[in-house]
């Protein structure tokens, strides 16, 4: 959607001769390569991709840095529960038997990588780390630098995550990047506050802005499958055609399922996006609805949802913040929104329900589905809309 005009029945009739006029352009999944990750159990070093079917890649060849790295080859990714699609993460052949296997997340070394809104001149920087130690008293780190070339570290609060039953722990970063200036180029890596953690690589994005020229994707239902518009959203950001993405829900289904490894294929395909356009995250029924027959989501999707859902507050707050989300997207999701929209603007203080400000348009995130207080977020989105003036 992009919209230029203030008045609303101007800019929305805009709005919709804008959207049939957009040129339509084909694009799917990209691939992904992950060199830092490490062989699957069992084997020592991944074989090269030289001399593989090079029909498993998005254009039909082999990318000339892929090496023997372990990668998400995108015309695989059909959303079958299989290694070879990708289902829990990056993957490689084995060199010794030829067996495709799922690869290891390196330890201190930051992944899954977004910029979620918080206002016009806000965003939070938010990554995970797997480490061997709960976070310690250093905080997570952002090294900003400015359009005018100036750089600053910022730091952040950190969390731990456990995925008791699968002997999992996530460390999850949250680094506030604020007084940003409208529509200015950054670039940021990011790092845990650990002793010895990895800097990230560098990324750029353009700041949020309060007013002019508004440019903003908005779609739902990404799916798990090569028919995706990841690309289509890393070209439109790159070349400008949009400045920040609304996901209103139904991300990828299931991601709570392969020992929570779903959730970080899907979040470390999306990072190439996310890391430099930033977005807003809104759960989908497939997220929060348990209803009737057919309508039922699985008890791990909606468990990996539980905290945004049920709209439990979770910040830097005077009493102790409380994180109910079982699945550990669903807690780094929910806890990036509360730090976010959840935490600046016309503050809801829970990531249940929420708005962000970015140009000209104001977007409020609802969750409508049954839940232990329905009315709550309906009562909140009509103070937060009488505070509009048009």
């Amino acid at each position: 959607i992009n919209a230029e005009y203030g008045d609303f029945r101007i800019h929305t009739m805009r709005m919709l001769l804008l959207l049939v006029l957009l040129p339509l352009t084909m694009a799917n999944m990209y691939d992904i390569l992950m060199p830092n990750y490490l062989p699957p159990p069992g084997c020592d070093k991944c074989a090269s991709w030289a001399g593989k079917d090079p029909s498993i890649w998005a254009s039909g060849k082999r990318p000339v840095d892929a090496s023997n790295s372990c990668a998400m080859p995108a015309a695989l990714i059909n959303g079958t529960r299989t290694v070879e699609a990708s289902f829990s993460g990056a993957w490689c052949y084995c060199e010794s038997t030829g067996v495709a296997g799922t690869c290891v997340a390196p330890l201190l070394r930051p992944e899954q990588i977004n910029l979620q809104l918080a206002s016009p001149s806000v965003v939070v920087a938010s990554f995970v780390t797997y480490e061997d130690t709960p976070p310690g008293s250093s905080s997570p780190l952002a090294n900003l630098t400015s359009f005018d070339g100036t750089s600053k570290l910022v730091s952040g609060v950190s969390h731990l995550y456990q995925d008791v039953a699968n002997k999992r722990n996530y460390t999850m970063h949250f680094v506030r990047l604020s007084e940003l200036n409208p529509r200015s180029t950054y670039t940021y890596a990011v790092r845990s506050g650990t002793k010895g953690a990895a800097w990230s690589e560098g990324f750029s994005f353009r700041a949020p802005y309060a007013a002019g020229p508004t440019r903003v994707a908005i779609y739902g239902d990404m799916g798990n499958s090569l028919y995706n518009n990841m690309e289509n959203l890393l070209a439109d950001c790159a070349a400008g055609t949009v400045d920040a993405v609304v996901h209103m829900g139904d991300h990828a289904y299931d991601l709570g399922t392969s020992a929570d490894r779903h959730g970080d294929a899907y979040m470390n395909a999306f990072q190439p996006v996310l890391s430099s356009c930033p977005w807003l995250p809104v759960i989908g029924n497939h997220e929060s609805y348990l209803g009737p027959g057919s309508d039922k989501s699985p008890l791990s999707t909606t468990e990996r949802y539980l905290n945004q859902t049920f709209g439990i507050p979770y910040g830097q707050v005077a009493t102790e913040p409380v994180d109910t989300a079982t699945t550990a997207l669903g807690s780094l999701l929910t806890k990036g929104t509360y730090y976010g929209v959840g935490s600046h603007g016309t503050s809801s203080g829970t990531s249940r329900y929420n708005s962000v400000d970015i140009g000209l348009f104001h977007i409020v995130g609802l969750d409508l589905d049954p839940g232990p207080s329905p009315d709550g977020s309906t009562v909140w989105a009509l103070w937060n809309l009488s505070l509009i003036h048009i």
